[in-house]
């Protein structure tokens, strides 16, 4: 499977694109908010789980991924920022710290997929967090979350 030539061939392509968005999106991160209130807006609209993929027994939904990378980018923010040693971040480390021992407890007495699901919550507010601390704050960056976040709640009262 991994001689495959085009096996290896989309993971080049995959790899390439994932290097891609993520210098992309660490200048502009306003945009990685767009596509995020985006598949949240489609996921109510068509249900949890509308955006996802099979990996065996388990469903991966899309905003999972997102998640993921939303702390790879957060991350990446915060170790080339100078406010890396501040109380508030190591704090925020430590409840993600926290929700590792908790999953992993869940994995040994509940397994993975029940554990996983009810992670799932914690796991986006913990994305959203880590991703929240790493922004810069202006006039103009708060002015366009509330009127993005204003047009999404419209479009899901509609």
């Amino acid at each position: 499977m991994l001689t495959d030539p085009s096996f290896l061939s989309l993971f080049i392509i995959a790899i390439s694109v994932g290097i891609f968005l993520s210098v992309y999106l660490l200048r502009s991160p306003f945009t990685l908010f767009l596509l995020i209130m985006g598949v949240f807006l489609i996921e109510s609209l068509l249900g949890v789980g509308g955006i996802s993929m099979g990996l065996g027994q388990f469903n991966i939904l899309a905003m999972d991924l997102l998640s993921l990378f939303i702390m790879i980018t957060a991350g990446v923010r915060l170790i080339f920022s100078s406010r890396w040693g501040r109380p508030s971040i190591l704090l925020v480390f430590m409840f993600g710290i926290l929700l590792l021992f908790s999953w992993l407890r869940g994995v040994g007495l509940f397994g993975v997929e029940k554990s996983t699901n009810a992670l799932r919550a914690y796991f986006y507010f913990f994305a959203a967090l880590l991703f929240t601390i790493s922004l810069r704050y202006s006039a103009d960056l708060f002015s366009r979350f509330v009127l993005w976040f204003g047009a999404c709640g419209w479009a899901l009262i509609a």
